[in-house]
């Protein structure tokens, strides 16, 4: 919540007893103060509208993660986030390189293969490779399609032509329809 402090401010019109919400400099809302306690009306607001689209549509925002801490994901399990990406394509021609930074959405996947002592798979539900073969995947991962066989996973491959700068939260935007 305090990080959101940072974004949301309020002004207090004590004349009219409203407590004016911007975020980023724009008006948000303007609400009712009754009991002469613009704070607790502020703090009220962030804390019931923190969460959701319309909070961070206006404040025109995502909480980027440093990409040195892993999501905490389930294990067994995979969730999709925002990810900011810095590519490199080198120019030949200009001997150059240009870089440019694009965000998207991937999956983060906790699937580790464990076996029990007799070196079989404690858990039925694991994913396959190509081959049919049981496969472990821990880490950022592009889901594919397939016209012959359900989804797959691509392991994105970081390195210094593809950084990982950040990851966030990915919250999917309500629908208002209809138009």
């Amino acid at each position: 919540m305090e990080d959101l402090k940072n974004v949301f401010k309020y002004e207090f019109l004590e004349d009219e007893g409203l407590v004016s919400i911007f975020a980023n400099g724009k008006l948000v809302t303007e609400l009712s103060d009754d009991d002469g306690d613009p704070e607790s009306v502020f703090n009220w607001f962030v804390n019931t509208y923190s969460k959701t689209n319309l909070a961070l549509n206006f404040a025109g925002c995502v909480n980027w993660q440093d990409p040195s801490h892993s999501p905490e994901v389930e294990k067994g399990d995979e969730k999709l986030f925002w990810v900011a990406v810095k590519v490199k394509r080198p120019n030949t021609a200009s001997q150059s390189v240009t870089e440019k930074v694009v965000t998207f959405l991937a999956y983060y996947q906790n699937r580790p293969l464990e076996v029990d002592s007799e070196g079989e798979y404690i858990d039925d539900d694991y994913l396959v490779n190509e081959c049919g073969e049981p496969h472990e995947s821990i880490g950022w991962v592009n889901c594919q399609s397939h016209c012959e066989f359900d989804n797959f996973y691509v392991p994105i491959e970081f390195d210094d032509n593809y950084e990982l700068l950040g990851w966030a939260e990915y919250v999917a935007p309500a629908f208002h329809g209809p138009f």
